[in-house]
């Protein structure tokens, strides 16, 4: 069944597809107010799933009003990798043969639900997978949302001050062999404030909440780090790295 899913959805046409992908990490991140039409919260839960990520479900509704609500699920997985095999676990939940693709400008890899069904929008965004889901009486628009939440998870903030320590544990990297990368945080990332990793050529992943960076070619390599939070002046690091093939 799950080959057969991957055929129907060309999964293995989806990296060559992505925007972004493997050179964006984000931890702790969940839509912000602004992000969601500044419609009051009605519910938030974190979970752990284990081989899966974190699962952080917001409920959110227009203020003063429940007649429309919109469900937004966010996969914190390993990797890029991890969450495009997230997003076709939920794609594979659906009662149809394959959900339309969505918008090609959103994400790096994008669904809808079709016309006349209830409005849905699933997308992954590096190690991201995302959710949103109109399930009120009245149907919501869905895609704009999704454009706000993952231009928020994905784009650089502008106005960083870089005073944010950013440390490799090897200055050199050796491609192919993933070292750990360490960023010095004065604060939880979770909700209100998360943490962004940008790689120009590396790969990012994440193993038991450690960054690891893995080298894809040899050259310099720029990695940054950014920490966002709401109504605060962005903190960012950079960090200038060697990366040389190993002998054969």
């Amino acid at each position: 069944m799950r080959k057969e899913l991957e055929k129907r959805y060309r999964f293995s046409s989806w990296r060559e597809r992505r925007r972004i992908g493997e050179h964006l990490l984000t931890q702790g991140f969940q839509p912000w107010r602004e992000d969601c039409a500044n419609w009051d919260r009605q519910d938030r839960r974190v979970l752990r799933i284990p081989r899966h990520g974190k699962l952080s479900r917001t409920l959110w509704s227009p203020p003063g009003k429940s007649d429309r609500l919109i469900l937004i699920e966010t996969w914190e997985t390993a990797s890029a990798d991890s969450a495009a095999r997230q997003l076709l676990s939920i794609l594979g939940q659906s009662q149809a043969d394959r959900l339309p693709d969505g918008p090609e400008d959103l994400g790096d890899g994008c669904f809808v639900h079709p016309p006349g069904e209830t409005p849905a929008v699933f997308w992954t965004i590096g190690n991201l997978c995302c959710s949103l889901l109109s399930i009120g009486e009245r149907p919501a628009d869905v895609l704009d949302w999704a454009r706000r939440i993952c231009a928020r998870a994905s784009t650089r903030p502008e106005g960083a001050d870089f005073t944010l320590p950013v440390t490799a544990a090897k200055p050199t990297l050796s491609v192919g062999t993933s070292e750990t990368l360490q960023v010095s945080l004065s604060e939880e990332v979770d909700g209100e404030t998360f943490l962004q990793v940008h790689s120009d050529k590396a790969d990012l992943v994440q193993e038991k909440g450690r960054i690891r960076v893995c080298a894809s070619s040899a050259g310099d390599q720029t990695l940054e780090a950014y920490v966002v939070a709401s109504g605060r002046r962005p903190r960012a690091g950079r960090l200038e790295v060697v990366a040389v093939a190993r002998p054969t």
